[in-house]
């Protein structure tokens, strides 16, 4: 049985892309299905 990703990823996001998109990119990087932010990532 696979089991899931848990954790936190530390983000310094760059300017030019949204919080959404950044979410996004590590969504797919880490192969997880739910990812979330727990606050505002644009500068």
């Amino acid at each position: 049985m696979p089991q899931g990703i848990h954790g936190v990823v530390l983000l310094d996001k760059p300017e030019g892309i949204s919080s959404q998109t950044a979410v996004t990119i590590v969504k797919r990087a880490f192969g997880a299905e739910k990812a979330g932010h727990t606050g505002t990532l644009d500068p």
